[in-house]
């Protein structure tokens, strides 16, 4: 809506940071198979942020603003282990770990921030010459948090035929509740590697046949610091009633919870590895069933009894479940050309199977996901996807498009089976998915004559829709001529489209795609007895050249993260396409 090269040229954005990463490991053998180890870790980063932006950059709507702030992140790492390692007589073994881990993070800043600038020329290096500077516009912070962990591992091997593996951890978190800091995760594994049997043995085809199973239990304390405790934090002003004084306001922003604790993944795992004729064949294939439960979440309760209308708990919980397959062969392999290539296969259906256990639950808002915003975006009915039991995450939950009225404006189905214009009567309906059916790879390699070698690998992503919400606002008619709009605007007004955007599955794109991820081609220059160069290789790479999709917007790939996804809302960097020429000398 602005002048681009305004912003860039006027506005002051700094970022001045510099990182600092020190490790240090040390192990000692104190008898023949018996070592101990320590690993100490830190970790510092420090940064300044400056901006400002003067009152005419935004076309006269903006009196001016500037900011700057600092802050630092530390992180100090201790890891002690103790490793025993015996081969005992009849081909037994045994591999023994011992450990304890200790982590402390620290993150703390302060920042300032005004608005109506005396002078341009200042720019944020002296935040006192802004006229309007209020409560609020100066900040501070400090936070810690300590991860601690007790763990151990036993590995056992029976003459490279059978193995098994059992690992118990107890890790505490200063982010969960005085009654639930500490948790226990077990796990275990079991292999067979069948062609050291008798009955396969002798089958010269069959280089390498294993099979494999594991359950495990893991935890998640991504949730940020002080979440179980009763967190004050400043709520704007208001008059002290003794002194008719401005002071500030303070509100909870979220109760206590000493029950809060860790959610938890656990996992069955079950697969097969091959190898065929000298592993000119192999691969695997893996089946994997895990459950996410005690979801970590922000959850709505009533006030009174509570001091705040929100608690962080653990509640519901999620089913992934799903195939891996990955397959490599060598289909040429002479003196002059070699020819490996490489496929995989993944595929994950997920379901929400809960969202409440022991008095805490998912309100009908939260689970209204994949809100909206923009010029045109208005109103409680710009939420774009649902969270509900039996269906996935990422699942669209709108008004589905039924054409265009002879005015111009969108209809949308109703429940009845008729249509209608108003976005707030029509029925919402599952319209698409934002997770993809399966993903794919394919990449070869090459070699040719010694001297040549390259590599090519493709990428693909089957079935998953992204909502284009770049094209719902910036293909809108109604905002021409005065504003900036898709060239694309032009097709709609010629089917006769005259209405501003509202949420529905017009805009829902399929968001499969086949990329060329990466290509490389290389040449190995021959070095004849040069006592200072070994080896010599010139190439050429590219990553990111070609995308096969369908979808109209910048790149159909999203992210798979979080409660909600597969949103393209004029917020997506395109990939970089690059092209690298070097030159790698072995002296």
């Amino acid at each position: 809506y602005y002048n681009p090269v305004a912003l860039i040229e006027q506005i002051q954005n700094l970022r001045d940071a510099k990182r600092f990463l020190g490790n240090m490991k040390a192990d000692f053998e104190i008898t023949q198979g018996l070592v101990a180890g320590v690993n100490l870790g830190y970790i510092r980063d420090d940064y300044e942020n400056f901006y400002f932006e003067p009152s005419t950059v935004r076309g006269g709507t903006s009196s001016g603003y500037g900011k700057r702030e600092y802050g630092n992140v530390e992180s100090k790492i201790l890891e002690t282990t103790l490793t025993y390692t015996k081969t005992l007589d009849g081909g037994h073994s045994i591999n023994a770990v011992a450990g304890y881990s200790f982590q402390e993070d620290r993150k703390d800043g302060l920042g300032a921030q005004g608005r109506e600038p005396l002078s341009d020329y200042v720019q944020s290096f002296n935040i006192k010459t802004f006229n309007d500077v209020t409560v609020g516009d100066i900040w501070s912070y400090y936070e810690t948090n300590r991860l601690i962990s007790f763990f151990g591992r036993v590995v056992y091997n029976y003459n490279n035929k059978y193995y098994a593996t059992a690992t118990l951890r107890r890790d505490g978190s200063s982010r969960f509740g005085a009654n639930h800091k500490w948790g226990w995760f077990p796990s275990g594994s079991l292999a067979w590697n069948l062609k050291q049997e008798a009955f396969l043995s002798d089958i010269s085809e069959v280089s390498m046949l294993k099979l494999r199973a594991g359950f495990g239990i893991s935890g998640n304390q991504e949730i940020g610091n002080y979440h179980s405790l009763g967190v004050v934090s400043i709520d704007g002003t208001t008059v002290n009633f003794e002194t008719g004084e401005t002071a500030v306001r303070f509100s909870q922003s979220y109760n206590d919870n000493p029950d809060l604790k860790w959610e938890e993944n656990a996992e069955v795992n079950i697969g097969v590895d091959f190898g065929l004729y000298s592993n000119k064949l192999s691969g695997s294939i893996e089946y994997y069933y895990k459950q996410t439960y005690d979801l970590l979440a922000q959850y709505a309760v009533p006030v009174p009894p509570n001091i705040s209308s929100s608690t962080w708990a653990n509640a519901g919980s999620i089913l992934n479940q799903g195939v891996e397959l990955n397959v490599d062969y060598f289909a040429i392999n002479n003196g002059n050309f070699t020819w490996k290539t490489s496929v995989t296969f993944a595929k994950n259906m997920q379901k929400v199977l809960s969202l409440s256990s022991d008095g805490f639950e998912w309100t009908e808002g939260d689970k209204k996901a994949g809100w909206l915003s923009g010029r045109g975006l208005v109103g409680d009915q710009n939420w774009t996807q649902l969270i509900e039991e039996g269906y996935q995450l990422g699942t669209f939950y709108m008004p589905e498009y039924a054409g265009l009225s002879a005015d111009g404006k969108f209809l949308f189905w109703t429940a009845a089976g008729g249509v209608t214009r108003n976005v707030e009567d029509a029925e919402r309906r599952v319209v698409g998915t934002a997770l993809p059916d399966f993903e794919m790879g394919w990449s070869n390699y090459f070699t040719f004559f010694n001297n040549f070698d390259a590599s090519i690998t493709f990428r693909g992503v089957y079935g998953n829709d992204v909502l284009n919400v770049t094209r719902m606002v910036f293909e809108n008619p109604t905002i021409l001529p005065s504003l900036n709009t898709l060239s694309s605007v032009q097709d709609e007004i010629t089917r006769g489209l005259d209405d501003a955007p509202k949420v529905n599955s017009y805009y829902l794109e399929d968001g499969s795609f086949i990329r060329l991820d990466n290509i490389v081609i290389g040449y190995n220059i021959g070095i004849n007895e040069n006592q200072y160069i070994q080896k010599l290789r010139v190439y050429f790479s590219s990553n990111n050249l070609y995308t096969l999709t369908g979808y109209t917007g910048i790149d159909p790939e999203t992210s798979y993260d979080g409660k909600e996804f597969g949103l393209d809302m004029y917020n997506v960097y395109p990939k970089t396409r690059t092209f690298t020429f070097g030159i790698q000398v072995t002296f």
